[in-house]
């Protein structure tokens, strides 16, 4: 009867699902990405998912985050699926306008008004650099954050919420939304308009803007997102390529997913930053053929400097990668 229990038992572990025979990890990593949550200030929000196995764990992962420059990930697959259905080219040029020059971080966007730039140029640029004036400008292409937020709701994700320009997130999350409208206020009168703000009035702007609906998606549903554009279920082989390759060059990322993986680490991803907050999606190649990991990583309503925002979002990852690795 022992031999005959035993046998059962083995019969049993050998049936399990992948996901389920693979679930080791998910408690202790939980477990960390709680003490990494308390050390960062704010409200951190983790999904993580072995995409060979389907084994995931979380932090927060059911709640509403703001994107800020993330949200130019979806942005870039609906002008791609223009693109692969025809009603665009990456060859076709597109002029910037006045209104629409903007300033990324430190850099002033080097498209300039007046210039004709191919639209593939301006889908590099909003990827690899997190170009604002890219963004709007394919936005308008696009016929504005309505078509891409209808395009997402039509393929599966309505939690994925793209409602505002660039220009138009910046002002509100300044509270000076009633003062700015676009296609009129480019980076040198956004500025000026922030500038005249008293610092309570923009911190209060700022912790408001942590809880809008707009702009704001889940880990749950990024972490989707980017498992189904990686598998080609959203875009042509091709496509579904140019955006990995921009993500693998993805140069506002060095302090976040893949600043503590090993050195080599595949990394696909796109950061946003916005206010308080600071996030970082994308995807992981674990080491000795153990498959990828889908990593989506939101911090809002920190107290904490911008380098430990960032920092948190770098040990998330690394958390993840070593219980995946192991």
């Amino acid at each position: 009867m022992r031999r005959l229990a035993r046998l059962v038992a083995a019969l049993f572990v050998v049936s399990l699902p992948v996901a389920a025979r693979a679930a080791g990890p998910v408690p202790s990593l939980e477990a960390e990405l709680g003490r990494i949550a308390a050390a960062s200030g704010g409200t951190l929000g983790v999904k993580v998912v072995h995409l060979e196995s389907g084994t995931s764990a979380g932090l927060n992962a059911s709640s509403r985050f703001p994107m800020a420059s993330v949200y130019k990930l979806p942005i870039a697959v609906v002008v791609l699926a223009k693109v692969d259905a025809g009603e665009l080219t990456l060859a076709e040029e597109v002029e910037v306008r006045p209104g629409e020059h903007r300033r990324t971080a430190s850099r002033v966007d080097p498209f300039t008004p007046g210039k004709k730039v191919p639209v593939g140029a301006l889908l590099d640029d909003m990827l690899t650099a997190s170009g604002n004036t890219a963004c709007d400008v394919l936005l308008r292409v696009l016929g504005g954050p309505g078509a891409v937020d209808a395009w997402l709701a039509a393929h599966g994700f309505p939690g994925v919420d793209v409602s505002l320009t660039e220009l138009q997130m910046a002002a509100v999350s300044s509270g000076i939304a009633d003062r700015v409208k676009d296609g009129e206020c480019d980076h040198a009168c956004l500025d000026a308009l922030v500038a005249k703000e008293p610092k309570d009035k923009l911190e209060a702007a700022e912790r408001a803007f942590d809880s809008d609906p707009r702009n704001s998606s889940t880990p749950d549903d990024l972490a989707r997102f980017v498992i189904a554009l990686k598998k080609g279920e959203l875009l042509s082989p091709a496509s579904t390529a140019a955006v990995l390759d921009a993500m693998r060059r993805c140069a506002t990322g060095d302090r976040r997913i893949r600043a503590l993986l090993p050195k080599g680490t595949a990394v696909w991803d796109k950061t946003g930053t916005i206010g308080r907050g600071a996030n970082d999606v994308g995807l992981v190649e674990l080491p000795g053929g153990k498959g990828t990991l889908a990593v989506a990583v939101l911090l809002k309503g920190s107290t904490k400097p911008y380098a430990e925002r960032e920092r948190a979002i770098a040990k998330a990852a690394k958390a993840a990668y070593d219980a995946f690795a192991r």
